[in-house]
């Protein structure tokens, strides 16, 4: 039930905010269009369930759910999009969102684990960070507005200490070549997954 009641309270606020922060002012709007609150949201849901099994299961529900939200919204509150691109590109999204959400889950709930489980939370840490990094890296030579470069660089910076601020400074060696490994990861991932999801009909950026 604790994971159950984390996966629908996550995924409908992030589903919510989505669509909110579109609306709302330029910082905000670049902001939403990065997958970094979504990867947040499973990674935190899965913190809080805490044992790694649900709260990978957790996390990959977070965004599937997440995804349903957006797109109910986008399409009959907004009516912004018509009802088959909301069917199929949420679906693709969902499906990614799926094992997204599942992975930072998993890793949520491992970051979660007792204090002598040192290398599982190091580990844990790193990947959220590396991602973010990866991710920024990958928007940076693709948007070319001046605005969303900066909000860019914060995630990158907010990726590159998070592994710092969450580690013991014994580990953080360890944490930063974890994390610059992840990053180059979540580069090639992202990459190929926002390409697959343009073949389906997906039209963001």
């Amino acid at each position: 039930m604790r994971a159950l009641v984390a996966a629908v309270i996550g995924g409908v606020a992030i589903g919510l905010l989505g669509r909110a922060s579109v609306q709302s002012t330029e910082v905000v709007a670049w902001i939403s269009r990065l997958g970094a609150p979504w990867l947040l949201t499973a990674f935190l849901v899965g913190a809080y369930v805490g044992d790694r099994r649900r709260g990978a299961l957790s996390g990959g529900g977070a965004l599937a759910i997440g995804t349903a939200v957006y797109y109910f919204v986008f399409h009959f509150v907004e009516r912004d999009i018509g009802l088959a691109y909301a069917v199929i590109v949420g679906a693709a999204w969902a499906t990614v969102g799926i094992a997204i959400g599942s992975a930072f889950g998993y890793a949520g709930a491992a970051w979660r684990a007792r204090p002598g489980d040192r290398w599982a939370r190091v580990v844990a840490i790193a990947a959220l960070g590396g991602a973010l990094i990866g991710e920024g890296l990958l928007l940076m030579m693709r948007w070319d507005d001046p605005t969303a470069h900066a909000i860019l660089l914060a995630e990158m910076a907010i990726g590159a200490l998070l592994p710092l601020a969450a580690t013991r400074w014994r580990d953080w060696p360890a944490a930063l070549a974890l994390g610059m490994t992840f990053a180059v990861s979540a580069v090639v991932l992202e990459a190929y997954t926002r390409a697959a999801l343009r073949v389906v009909g997906w039209g963001g950026v």
